[in-house]
């Protein structure tokens, strides 16, 4: 699977649900790209 279609299809929703959490701008976007960073370095072993 592309990542890029993984952000895509994913990234807006795991956004919103960081931020009706968090309220901080900051933290959302660090634990976005954490989380993405993360889902990228285990693509590989992903199966659809």
């Amino acid at each position: 699977m592309d990542f890029d279609l993984v952000y895509e299809a994913y990234a807006e929703y795991v956004y919103s649900f960081l931020k009706s959490h968090l309220r901080d701008s900051y933290l959302v976007e660090d634990i976005l790209q954490e989380t993405f960073l993360s889902v990228y370095r285990q693509l590989n072993g992903f199966q659809a």
